[in-house]
């Protein structure tokens, strides 16, 4: 059998595999200063959800949350001598918003209000305000 690459939506779907997400999850965590992360997976209804105590997203950036080639960490070829998180590239969200059903609830330390995004298969569905004033940090849902 020919060795050749694979096309584009199998690439997408072998990224995102469960081990993976909650891998991803949790170093998005860990870079936003977290200081307690729970995960809850349920592999029969392939539902996975991550909460952290992080800094939260900004509600101005939730716009671009989980594009390609979309991050905070990385600006120029430079920024890579001196990157110390885990993420960096801005693939790990969009990879898995294009094959699940994403949802991010996020309360900046900075701001008063929290904010959801519901992203299903690479559209964007919201996003929302809610002035409900909770704790910062960030919950991740992904079905």
């Amino acid at each position: 059998m020919a060795i050749r690459f694979l096309d584009n939506k199998t690439v997408q779907k072998l990224r995102a595999s469960i081990v993976q997400c909650v891998v991803e999850l949790v170093q998005n965590s860990l870079d936003a200063m977290t200081t307690t992360i729970e995960i809850h997976v349920d592999m029969t209804k392939y539902f996975i959800q991550v909460i952290d105590d992080g800094n939260g997203i900004q509600p101005t950036d939730l716009d671009k949350l989980a594009q390609r080639h979309v991050t905070s960490k990385c600006h120029s070829l430079e920024d890579l001598a001196h990157i110390k998180t885990y993420g960096f590239r801005g693939e790990a969200l969009a990879s898995l918003a294009e094959v699940s059903i994403m949802e991010i609830i996020s309360k900046h330390s900075d701001y008063y209000d929290t904010c959801c995004v519901i992203i299903k298969g690479g559209l964007r569905l919201g996003p929302t305000r809610n002035s409900e004033c909770a704790k910062p940090g960030t919950i991740a849902i992904i079905c």
